[in-house]
């Protein structure tokens, strides 16, 4: 296993394999990793900006206290991570993303393009969804409980299948709520 340490890697300066590396408060800048296989390695304290991580391989990797900013992450499937901790998205487009099942306790989304997301099953507890377009987005079975979706649009949670106590929604998303009651709003 490769370790790597304050290091940043760019289209100049790259590893030759993300495989099975770990990678310790280091900077990934302006690179297209589409379909890499970063199975089994370790990112703790990283930064990811201007990245394509697009259908990128994450079998039994590790992400904890990183940061993707201005990336691009359609069709990552991160329900095969090991661990996934206090993970920040801000300005990234994340479209067909599979997030099932996970403890993403405490994340944060921002600004960030989200359509057709799976978080079925997963823990999004006191999570952030702050002006995020979630169109087709599924939060069955997920919990939502003390999260905050002010300013996201097009999303809709029906509350039988989706824990949203406490949490803070704006308006006119919140009246999807009232689909699931079967009721008529006038």
């Amino acid at each position: 296993m490769a370790y790597f340490e304050e290091i940043t890697f760019n289209k100049n300066h790259h590893p030759d394999s993300l495989l099975g590396s770990e990678f310790i408060d280091c900077t990934f800048h302006g690179l297209d990793l589409t379909e890499e296989d970063l199975s089994h390695s370790k990112f703790i304290d990283c930064r990811f900006e201007s990245i394509n991580l697009s259908n990128a391989k994450l079998l039994s990797c590790t992400f904890r206290d990183c940061s993707f900013v201005n990336c691009k992450l359609i069709g990552v499937n991160w329900s095969n991570t090991y661990a996934i901790s206090l993970i920040k998205f801000s300005s990234s487009v994340l479209d067909f993303s599979i997030f099932n099942e996970l403890n993403m306790s405490n994340s944060h989304f921002d600004k960030c393009k989200m359509h057709e997301i799976d978080f079925f099953g997963t823990n999004l507890k006191g999570s952030e969804f702050l002006e995020c377009d979630l169109l087709k987005t599924s939060f069955n079975e997920a919990n939502l409980a003390n999260s905050d979706l002010r300013g996201s649009i097009q999303y809709c949670i029906d509350h039988k299948f989706t824990n949203i106590k406490g949490a803070k929604l704006s308006l006119p998303e919140a009246l999807t709520l009232f689909k699931s009651l079967e009721v008529e709003v006038s």
